[in-house]
This record gives C-alpha cells, sequence and structure tokens, in this order.
C-alpha cells in the first residue's frame, strides 16, 4: 500500500516532479523580489488610476491574489481572463500582461488592444509573443528564467505583479513586511515536508480526507482568490474534480444545493 511517508515513493505518481516545486516557492518568492528591487518602471507610470490584468489559468493567479491585497487601493484593479479587453482601458490605465508562455491568445488578444488604445502596459514572462509586443509598445518586461508548468511557478508570477503595484501605490505593503512573509512561508513549508510524518504533517493529513472526494473549498474577502488557488491545483496537479465557493454569496446559493442528490454529502 502507498504511504505518504514513503517520499522515494512519490515519483510512481508525481511524473513531472511537481513537489519539487511546490518546495521551491519560498526560494521563487524572494529570487523575485530581489530581481524586482531594480526593475525599470517608467516614470509616467505613477499616473496611472485604475489596472487591467490580464492572463488565464496558472498566470493569472498571481495577479488575483495581488488584487485581493489591494482592497483599499487608489484605484480599481480588475483580472481579465478573457478575449480583448475592456473599453474603459486607456492612458490612465496600467494593464499588466502575464503569461508564463507568453502564447497565451487570450492575453496576446487583450495586450494588442490595451496597446491600441493607449494603456501603460508592463509583461510577465518567459519570451513568446508577449516579449514582442512588449517591445513594440517599449513596455518594460519582467522575464521569468524558470522551468516549469505556469501553475508551479506562482512565486515568479505574483512577487513581479505585487512589487509593481506596491511601488505605485495601489497596495500598502513595506519591505520589511515582504521579507518577513518571505521567512513565515519557509517555515511552514518546513513543517509540511515530505520528511515530516503523517502525524505531524497537516498537508498528509488533509490528503488523505481528500481520497474519493470532491472537494469543496471556500473563501472569503482576501482569501477568496485562495480558495481559487487551492481548487485548480486540485484540478491540474490530480486531475480530480474540485470546486471553489465565495462567501458570503455562497451562503445565499450553494449551501441550498447540498440537499440532493441525497448520497452527495458522501462524495464531498
Amino acid at each position: 500500500m502507498f504511504s505518504l511517508d514513503n517520499p522515494e515513493s512519490y515519483s510512481i505518481f508525481d511524473k513531472s516532479n511537481m513537489l519539487s516545486h511546490i518546495l521551491d516557492l519560498p526560494a521563487q518568492i524572494e529570487a523575485a523580489y530581489h530581481e524586482m528591487e531594480k526593475f525599470p518602471l517608467p516614470a509616467p507610470y505613477v499616473n496611472v488610476k485604475n489596472v487591467v490584468i490580464l492572463g488565464m489559468g496558472g498566470s493569472a493567479i498571481g495577479g488575483a491574489l495581488v488584487a485581493s491585497l489591494a482592497k483599499e487601493s487608489r484605484g480599481p484593479i480588475m483580472i481579465h481572463r478573457d478575449y480583448e479587453t475592456l473599453d474603459f482601458v486607456n492612458k490612465d490605465t496600467l494593464t499588466i500582461a502575464v503569461s508564463y508562455s507568453g502564447n497565451t491568445e487570450e492575453t496576446i488578444t487583450g495586450l494588442m488592444r490595451a496597446g491600441n488604445q493607449g494603456s501603460k502596459i508592463v509583461v510577465i514572462s518567459s519570451g513568446g509573443k508577449l516579449s514582442s509586443l512588449a517591445s513594440r509598445f517599449k513596455a518594460p518586461i519582467y522575464k521569468i528564467n524558470y522551468g516549469a508548468q505556469p501553475r508551479a511557478a506562482l512565486g515568479y508570477l505574483f512577487m513581479p505583479t505585487l512589487m509593481v503595484l506596491k511601488r505605485l501605490g495601489f497596495v500598502e505593503m513595506d519591505d520589511q513586511q515582504i521579507r518577513e512573509a518571505i521567512l513565515l512561508v519557509g517555515g511552514f513549508s518546513n513543517k509540511i515536508a515530505p520528511r515530516v510524518a503523517t502525524s505531524q504533517n497537516l498537508a498528509k493529513q488533509l490528503a488523505k480526507n481528500l481520497v474519493n472526494k470532491i472537494p469543496i473549498f471556500v473563501g472569503s474577502g482576501i482569501l477568496a482568490e485562495v480558495a481559487r488557488r487551492w481548487k485548480t491545483q486540485v484540478n491540474e496537479n490530480a486531475k480530480q474534480a474540485a470546486f471553489f465557493e465565495i462567501l458570503p454569496e455562497a451562503d445565499h446559493n450553494f449551501i441550498a444545493g447540498l440537499s440532493y442528490p441525497k448520497d452527495l454529502r458522501s462524495k464531498m
């Protein structure tokens, strides 16, 4: 029988070595933080009044997590997971286009329209067509140099967006808070590492409880997008059905749907 306390056997199921990238998250965040300290941001960008973050899937989640931290920001921040972009985008808008590959068609289409509408632009990508568009629109680009699936490069998708919006005053967070957060993430990562026995490991305990179940992740406020992240990670890594709900909206509809079919709760 497979044992979570036998890390040597993980490779049987983890063919893409996703575990190593998950454990690498603190290092990703720290590396991106230091790289962004010297990221060139044109002076006129300080005048932007709103932000649109373009992205899909794993490339979008970093911006969504950042936006959740900016509830008291000096202007609206919108995550746009679609083609084209929005009519209000203009010279007072900062468009952050995020695509790990640089070839996501929805993001490319949105960036082209945003650029043509006069928006100020920042690109976060490993290359591809987005890099060419960044040159075309004379936009700064943060180039990701990390070999993994987009969903496994969260640190390189989250931190650059955070640092840009921090510098522009959309997120109130000082460098000391960021450094403390990096240490906290590293400390928690050690607590759920493969070498830590199931009896002391919250991640392993949760994994055992999820076997043959459909997980529903529920979040509210700044944790709403964290629930989405959990859901998508289960979908993409475990190839398993999973869903997420947001409070308080879930109180008005989701809970009413738990009555039928009768055996539903035994599967969730």
